[in-house]
């Protein structure tokens, strides 16, 4: 009963760590994204001019 338990739960275990694979890749990705965004956004911010960003951040606020 055993061997067949296991033959039926392998197929998904395959499966399981392969999302598993795919959601820690995704949010490894998104982690150095989101730090380059980050970085980029400080550049950015330390160039436009304080009153600009002040008129954009408005919009949103």
């Amino acid at each position: 009963m055993n061997n067949q338990k296991s033959a039926i739960t392998e197929p998904f275990k395959h499966v399981y760590d392969f999302i598993t694979q795919t959601k820690h890749l995704c949010y490894d990705l998104l982690h150095s994204l989101t730090t380059l965004l980050k970085d980029e956004y400080i550049l950015l911010y330390e160039r436009i001019p304080k009153e600009l960003l002040n008129l954009i951040f408005s919009f949103f606020t």
